[in-house]
């Protein structure tokens, strides 16, 4: 046995700020996204086996969203805030990026098999439910191959939208699962994701299947990428997703390329650009600071950024 914790922060490299913006939390009733914390990507503590797996309490990534994301990205460098991030936070899965109050178990690998289970508490002293919340993934690896399969399930979040009565989501929930594929060898890569955001009782007048990012909105998802690498230091790669969102029948469309060069085994430059194409509901062009991004819906947007990693 031994024991571990993790301590995550966060900040802009646009301003070095590190109070903004905020990091999601499931729900605004009961169990709301954390800002202005030091640790708000994560604060935790457990045990781990590699016979019996681990469990981790506090504040983490969730089983549910954080492996899809990888696993369904096929961009070079796992740059998944351009390509999956963006596609899942337009629906709200953004929500359960990380969760507070969180009790964690990730088994180990049994013949390829793993699964992992996630509960989270809520904090509304007028009801233990709002702002609770489940989920669980199964995942097989053979090879090359990888298939990852998620449910997740949050309560008091189905009308989060209703700041002006923030508790009229109480007893209402919604639902989300994902299935992804990915093959990952060698030179190349490639992956595929479907996934479909249930929230019938959270729909508005003005959309009705949620409203705005960081809202859970009824509709799909579907998105396939790849990278190559045409050099062992330069790989190309694309990604592209549709969302549709189910009331209006409305379809927002992203297409991102990108190219990542390793002057080392620990530098590397990148370069990703983006075209999006939205309906009602919008997909940012570049995921991070909402009040850096511009998502418009009904209009395209182009973005692109250029960066280097160094790992210290």
């Amino acid at each position: 046995m031994a024991a571990l914790f993790g301590l995550e922060s966060m900040v802009s490299l646009k301003t070095g700020d590190s109070s903004t913006p905020n990091s999601s939390g499931a729900t605004v009733s009961g169990n709301p996204a954390v800002s202005n914390v030091t640790f708000r990507r994560a604060a935790y503590v457990g045990m781990k086996s590699e016979s019996y797996g681990s469990v981790m309490l506090g504040r983490n990534y969730t089983a549910t969203a954080m492996p899809q994301l990888v696993n369904a990205n096929g961009l070079p460098n796992n740059a998944v805030n351009t390509g999956l991030v963006t596609l899942t936070a337009a629906q709200g899965i953004n929500n359960d990026y990380w969760n507070s109050n969180m009790v964690r178990y990730d088994s180990p690998v049994f013949s390829g098999f793993n699964f992992a289970l996630q509960y989270v508490f809520g904090e509304d002293p007028q009801n233990n439910s709002a702002g609770s919340g489940y989920g669980g993934l199964l995942s097989y690896t053979s090879g090359p191959f990888k298939v990852v399969g998620t449910y997740n399930k949050d309560k008091g979040a189905a009308n989060a939208a209703n700041s002006a009565n923030p508790r009229a989501d109480v007893g209402k929930s919604i639902d989300w699962w994902m299935v992804s594929g990915s093959y990952d060898v060698g030179q190349f890569r490639l992956s595929a994701a479907y996934d479909q955001v249930k929230n019938d009782d959270g729909r508005t007048a003005t959309l009705k299947g949620g409203a705005a990012n960081n809202v859970w909105i009824d509709s799909k998802m579907w998105t396939v990428g790849g990278n190559y690498a045409i050099t062992p230091q330069f790989r190309l790669g694309a990604q592209y997703g549709e969302v549709k969102e189910t009331w209006t029948d409305t379809k927002s469309k992203q297409t991102v390329l990108s190219a990542h060069y390793a002057f080392s085994k620990r530098t590397n430059a990148y370069f990703t650009m983006t075209h999006t194409s939205n309906g009602n509901a919008p997909i940012l062009p570049i995921y991070g600071n909402p009040q850096t991004n511009v998502s418009v819906p009904n209009h395209s947007v182009n973005a692109f950024v250029l960066g280097m990693v160094h790992r210290f």
